[in-house]
């Protein structure tokens, strides 16, 4: 967990302009975003790169913020990994 989330902070995933909102007309929650994704993974390979970077944005900012003081984070990433994002994602970043 703490390589990937240091990789999305290396490779500029985790930018300044990062909101909870996608950057769409609707300005949808990226929470929601995500449910629909996990419902049809294959949705991910047609995102964007700029739509992957909001969603990994969201994913490392709350991991790291959104873990009330504990010692293990939020628990997000692992259940980004568990959903079989993380590997859609992966797959979509090497096409």
């Amino acid at each position: 967990m703490d390589r990937f989330l240091n990789q999305c902070y290396k490779l500029g995933f985790v930018c300044r302009d990062g909101s909870d909102r996608l950057n769409d007309p609707d300005k949808t929650r990226i929470d929601d975003f995500i449910r629909v994704l996990e419902q049809d993974l294959n949705l991910v390979s047609s995102l964007n790169l700029c739509e992957i970077r909001q969603v990994t944005h969201f994913l490392a900012r709350s991991e790291k913020f959104g873990d009330s003081g504990g010692e293990y984070g939020s628990g997000i990433i692992i259940y980004f990994a568990q959903s079989g994002l993380a590997a859609a994602f992966a797959k979509r970043l090497q096409s």
